[in-house]
């Protein structure tokens, strides 16, 4: 399904076919997904409905993946398949009917999953980032979410004054008991001031490492 605005819509008639199977296997009668998105108030549950199987269709994209990924391993006695996407939205519901992506769903193929939290506010947003690895882990069940946090790239420079950001978010993530933290600059080189303030965050966490 491609969408561009808001009244530009395709999709591919297999999914069709297979949003079909999915209607009928739940007792319910098939109704062509682009009249159920234009109409979404409507069609209520339908459009939930779409909703969820495209979360399902999407899980199942990552359930082949990971089949694919670990059949490539050569050593297997500890593999780590992991996802990026997108976070920062204020309820797993409505990440879910945004971007059609289901944590539940994916944490069953994902050993970690990695929430792009960018704060273009920079130090002001820094809280945020604990408070989103700590909403979807809650709704999982259990601690598999780290964020991806934003670094400079070019056409994107952070003020002098806010490069401090690094480690304040370092310190959330560490603080929301994060197992992976990655920072995003999308490409170009990788600004050195940056990593001073995230070496600066480690180093002075090492005495509490065993506490994090």
């Amino acid at each position: 399904m491609r969408m561009m605005g808001s009244i530009s819509l395709m999709v591919k008639k297999q999914t069709k076919k297979l949003f079909k199977k999915y209607l009928e296997d739940k007792g319910e009668k098939y109704l062509d997904p682009l009249v159920i998105v234009k109409n979404k108030k409507k069609y209520g549950k339908l459009h939930q409905l779409w909703i969820d199987f495209r979360c399902e269709r999407m899980a199942e994209f990552y359930r082949i993946l990971r089949k694919a990924y670990l059949s490539g391993l050569a050593d297997r006695s500890d593999p780590m398949f992991c996802t990026g996407i997108q976070g920062r939205n204020s309820t797993p519901e409505r990440i879910k009917a945004s971007n059609f992506l289901d944590y539940r769903l994916l944490a069953k193929h994902c050993d970690m999953i990695l929430i792009m939290c960018y704060t273009y506010t920079y130090i002001r947003q820094s809280a945020e980032i604990g408070d989103t690895v700590r909403l979807y882990n809650k709704h999982l069940g259990k601690k598999i979410c780290t964020p991806a946090l934003l670094s400079e790239y070019e056409g994107l420079e952070i003020p002098e004054d806010q490069k401090v950001m690094h480690k304040y978010q370092l310190w959330e993530a560490l603080m929301a008991q994060s197992r992976l933290i990655e920072y995003w600059m999308s490409y170009g080189m990788y600004n050195p001031r940056n990593l001073r303030h995230i070496a600066e965050g480690i180093r002075q966490l090492s005495p509490y490492e065993n506490i994090l």
